[in-house]
Order: structure tokens, then sequence, then C-alpha cells
């Protein structure tokens, strides 16, 4: 199975959440095959919180279900303390899977492809970084043609760093 994770947090040390998600995702029997850059971003939905640092990673897996992926995800998040005090508030750590192969899930828990890609250019910029020509299931255009759609003051990007694994 090979997919793709969106990883953010804008509370605490947002880099250090993102190296220690990527870290316990190794640590799960799943291969990283590429991670952006971390891209500094403006919130979404509700805007009077901290900015977020986000990243997206490519993954693959032999031994994993999707289920068992989005367990693998929860448990990672609340091992981090995940806070989230509402619908779209500041988070100490997200993880949500984007995309899994050509699979498409809709259940009261998952919904895969994640529904809101195409609205998001903190997922659509480090996305297309990594895998531009990706075509989602549901979808007649690659991520860098969704990226492409949305006007950049939807979410700026205020800055890149490098996500240097250890």
């Amino acid at each position: 199975m090979q997919g793709f994770l969106g990883i953010g947090s804008n509370i605490g040390d947002r880099l250090d959440y993102l190296k220690k998600a990527i870290q316990e995702i190794q640590n799960s029997d799943i291969q990283i095959i590429k991670c952006s850059s971390v891209y500094e971003t403006s919130p979404w939905g509700y805007t009077q919180q901290p900015n977020f640092y986000n990243c997206v990673i490519e993954i693959k897996t032999n031994k994993i279900a999707v289920g068992e992926l989005l367990t693998i995800c929860q448990a990672i998040e609340n091992e981090f303390l995940r806070k989230r005090i509402f619908h779209y508030g500041p988070r100490t750590l997200d993880i949500d899977i984007l995309s899994v192969g050509i699979i498409q899930i809709q259940t009261p828990e998952l919904i895969i492809p994640h529904p809101k890609i195409s609205e998001r250019l903190f997922v659509l910029n480090p996305w297309a970084e990594i895998a531009p020509d990706f075509l989602l299931p549901n979808s007649t255009q690659t991520i860098q043609e969704l990226l492409q759609q949305l006007p950049e003051e939807t979410m700026p990007i205020i800055s890149t760093l490098e996500l240097k694994q250890h």
C-alpha cells in the first residue's frame, strides 16, 4: 500500500512535533518514501490562532491495512498529547490520511481521499513538491493542477524549512 499523509502542528515546538511524528510513523512498519519541506502557513478555517507548520509525506507499507493506518495515526497524535480545542482550532499534532493508492472510502470514521484536499493550499503545496503528477482516484486533475487553481492568497506560505531526519 502506498499513500500520502499530511502532518501539521501549531502549538508548542511545531517542528519537533513534526519530526517526532515522522519518526513514530517509521517505527510502525511504514516506510517514508519522500518528505516535503515544512511550510509555515496561516491558519485555515478559524484564523485567530498561531501559524501552522505543515508537511506531506509519501508512505509505503505491505503490512498495514487502511483501517490500521488510521489507528496508528490517531495513536501517534494521542501519544504527543494531541490537543484540539475545537474543530479547525489550534492543535499540537494533526495527521491526516490524504490518499491511499486508488482506494476510495467513505465511512463516519474515515474519508479517503481526504475531502478538502482541493481547498487547502497547505496540503497541495507540500504535496506538489514531492508528487506533482499524482492523480487522486476521484479526480481528473493532478496535485499540481489542483494547486494551480487555488489563488495563493487563499493560504499564504510564510516560510519553508527543510525537515532533517536523523
